[in-house]
């Protein structure tokens, strides 16, 4: 049975919270309150709209909580990638900015260039799903002008991080070339 998640502030820890929801569907939780089976703090579940259908559970994030979080997170991941942090930085980041975010952290790559594609990819799809949200709930004077500006630049962006740097090509000199020629030309005629 799909219980509401709850994410511990002290611990971290991300668990089941006590509310099971069966074949339900819009199904709004603000401000609720689970005890951490870890460490007893009190942690907060996830505020959003809800739907269950048999063993799965949707949910729609939807308090500006949830959106600060995860601007804080895009963030976080922008100057980590400026810093060129490791593997197990960025893992951490956004462990301790959205801890339910745990598979996001759990796939992240190993390799410099692959990382540095997930982190542009994982702010790509979080700006876009911020501007949807403002625009959408109405959270902001946002246009849907500029939400389609501000994802062009961030697809650009992706893209111009994914695309090989062509490499550089040498032109040979070819007055200089010339002039080697006439040069060892004339010392064979000395």
């Amino acid at each position: 049975m799909p219980r509401v998640p709850a994410v511990c502030s002290n611990c971290g820890l991300m668990f089941g919270s006590g509310i099971e929801l069966r074949n339900a569907t819009n199904i709004r939780i603000i401000g609720g309150r689970n005890e951490c089976p870890r460490c007893g703090a009190m942690a907060e579940m996830l505020d959003g709209i809800y739907d269950s259908l048999g063993n799965t559970l949707s949910v729609l994030l939807t308090s500006d909580k949830s959106v600060a979080r995860l601007k804080a997170l895009v963030d976080a991941l922008t100057v980590a990638r400026e810093n060129k942090a490791s593997a197990e930085e960025v893992k951490e980041t956004i462990t301790r900015h959205v801890p339910e975010l745990q598979k996001f952290a759990d796939a992240v790559p190993k390799t410099p260039l692959g990382l540095n594609e997930y982190i542009k990819t994982i702010c790509l799809i979080i700006t876009t799903l911020i501007a949807a949200y403002a625009f959408l709930c109405k959270k902001s004077d946002v246009t849907q002008e500029q939400i389609s500006k501000q994802v062009e630049r961030e697809v650009s962006n992706a893209i111009e991080t994914l695309q090989p740097k062509p490499k550089a090509v040498e032109q040979p000199d070819t007055a200089n070339r010339h002039e080697r020629r006439a040069q060892a030309k004339r010392a064979r005629h000395r």
